[in-house]
């Protein structure tokens, strides 16, 4: 991530960055350890277990078979038990990461708060309102402990291959489980290509798939792709009452 002058830094719960979450974007560069001719990347379900059950009927429909990869944040308004039971065992019965919100639902440290690092542009309501969501869910967390250590246990990024291009599958950017490097607005900064292109040398990936930011983009730059779903569990566009999926495939959608 871009660096930031100390005194910059707001330290808040919600919009601290935790050390714990950052990552070198090299550590991206290894062996895939998923292998599809179609990947669909959920991120941002949200406890949404309609748009789960959407994203299954979606994966039915195509002609051949489906790998589906969660990239975290898949629980938030699933505080009642049997559904962020539900989700749970739907979204670990395939390969998945943990955004923030499971990181922070697996621990009992409140400092970060949400572990949403929200910038500067994000209203402190906002930030208060996460923050007060995510104790609710950890206090739904802790009445499954089993479940509970089952989210800390997962990684903060994988790898896959599609076809013969490399893909890196995060949550935030490719330096911070929390980083808004991949948001719409960030990746329409001039200043801002040289850190995603050196990001794309450093992982040896052809695309990034990421999430967290709750708004869609997809951004073609020297070196490879991002393509942030924006949210899977909820609307992405003004009007609209969808969630949005990143499909990576050697075919087309028909």
């Amino acid at each position: 991530m871009s660096a930031r002058p100390a005194e910059a830094i707001d330290a808040r719960p919600g919009r601290t960055c935790p050390l714990a979450y950052r990552y070198p974007p090299r550590s991206l560069d290894r062996e895939p350890q998923l292998v599809a001719d179609t990947l669909y990347v959920v991120g941002g379900l949200y406890g949404n277990l309609e748009s789960l059950a959407a994203i299954a009927a979606l994966a039915a429909s195509e002609k051949g078979p489906v790998t589906l990869a969660f990239n975290g944040d898949f629980h938030w308004f699933d505080v009642d038990d049997a559904d962020f039971e539900q989700v749970t065992r739907q979204v670990l019965a395939h390969p998945a990461i943990r955004g923030n919100v499971e990181t922070e639902l697996a621990g009992e440290d409140a400092g970060a708060g949400c572990g949403c690092a929200y910038p500067a542009d994000v209203s402190d309501a906002d930030v208060s309102r996460s923050n007060e969501i995510l104790e609710r869910l950890r206090a739904t967390a802790r009445r499954a402990p089993e479940l509970r250590a089952r989210l800390g246990e997962l990684p903060m990024h994988l790898t896959a291959r599609v076809g013969d291009a490399r893909i890196g599958i995060v949550h935030g950017d490719a330096a911070s489980l929390a980083g808004w490097g991949f948001a719409h607005d960030r990746l329409d900064e001039p200043s801002h290509r040289r850190w995603v292109e050196s990001a794309f040398r450093d992982a040896r990936v052809d695309a990034f798939a990421s999430t967290h930011t709750c708004l869609p983009a997809m951004r073609a730059f020297d070196g490879g792709v991002v393509a942030n779903n924006g949210a899977a569990g909820m609307p992405n566009f003004a009007g609209s009452r969808f969630g949005l999926i990143t499909r990576i495939g050697v075919r087309a959608f028909v």
